[in-house]
């Protein structure tokens, strides 16, 4: 979307198996939350690219992804599952709390929901 201005995939459909063909054209099948979500974080690592690195390119000339793509799909992880995670991880701590949980049963719960699960 930052790239192109448009929500097709077709440069990156042959990097995953989930797409979606309309009209010619390749689409995500996934629900678009996430990939909303994630805009703000890889236009912060896109503008990061551009000030540090003149060249960066999301696929190199052999078409394999680059680092400058890891590192933005990196940020995007981090700012949208992690930050949630992060978020649920101390609304249960709280609502352990409320509920009558000592610190350390609540401390537990929190950090067994954000490290020991597929959160």
């Amino acid at each position: 979307m930052l790239e192109d201005g448009s929500i097709n995939i077709n440069k990156y459909r042959g990097y995953t198996g989930d797409y979606a063909i309309f009209e010619g054209n390749f689409y995500s099948d996934k629900a678009p939350g996430m990939t909303f979500m994630a805009l703000p974080a890889i236009a912060a690592a896109k503008l990061y690219l551009v000030i540090t690195n003149e060249n960066y390119r999301w696929i190199n000339e052999n078409d394999n992804l680059t680092l400058s793509f890891v590192f933005a799909t990196q940020m995007a992880t981090i700012f949208t599952s992690g930050l949630l995670t992060a978020i649920a991880a101390a609304a249960l701590f709280f609502v352990a709390i409320k509920l009558g949980a000592g610190l350390g049963g609540a401390t537990f719960g929190a950090l067994a929901y954000g490290l020991a699960t597929p959160a």
